[in-house]
């Protein structure tokens, strides 16, 4: 199974382009650090809740794009909250979780590589060719109220939401109806703690500058 940090990434996948569009890059990189602090949470490395965001296992979890963040925190000195972690990771990580999630999804062949050229500038090109499809899964349980969602699933919809992805998924039309099944998911996230509350606050705040 896939991290949601690497859903996350086959979400926001353009499929006609297989590329990223540049005008959300700084909202990707809110998505996949907070998708990173939720994988950490469900391998229960760190724990979390509206005013404290502490490492309780420094144990490498063996993926590139967790295991720097979780050191980060782990070998921090003082105590802070997550809007104080997520201004600290947010620079520092997320691209690095970017690049390393993207090369483990070619190297488990859920995505091909190649690179095209346009205006003689060479740009990496990026399209699915695995099984796994996240936008299905969620649409599964975002469009259905009898789905039971497993905790990785409500995470993903939950940061996807946070970060106002989901409109770009799905359309304004077929999303307007979701609100009390989004409401109920959001009760349901029991992982994420005060975690994404905070990254859509923090999102907020950014994309305003």
């Amino acid at each position: 199974m896939l991290t949601v940090t690497e859903d996350m990434l086959l979400l926001t996948l353009q499929r006609d382009g297989g590329r990223f569009p540049g005008s959300s890059r700084a909202t990707l990189r809110h998505a996949l650090t907070g998708s990173a602090l939720l994988d950490l949470e469900l391998a229960n490395r760190i724990d979390t809740d509206l005013e404290h965001l502490e490492a309780v296992d420094p144990t490498p979890t063996g993926k590139l794009f967790l295991d720097p963040v979780l050191a980060t925190i782990a070998n921090s000195d003082r105590a802070r909250d997550i809007w104080d972690w997520l201004q600290a990771l947010v620079p520092e990580h997320g691209d690095a979780i970017r690049e390393h999630a993207l090369a483990g999804l070619v190297e488990q062949g859920i995505l091909g590589y190649r690179k095209r050229s346009f205006l003689g500038l060479r740009a990496p090109r990026y399209r699915q060719t695995g099984e796994t499809d996240a936008r299905e899964r969620i649409a599964s349980v975002l469009f259905s109220e009898d789905e039971i969602p497993n905790p990785q699933d409500i995470a993903l919809i939950c940061i996807a939401d946070a970060c106002d992805l989901l409109h770009s998924l799905f359309r304004k039309k077929r999303l307007k109806g979701t609100t009390a099944r989004l409401q109920q998911l959001r009760k349901m996230d029991l992982v994420g703690g005060g975690t994404v509350a905070q990254i859509a606050l923090w999102n907020l705040e950014h994309s305003a500058l």
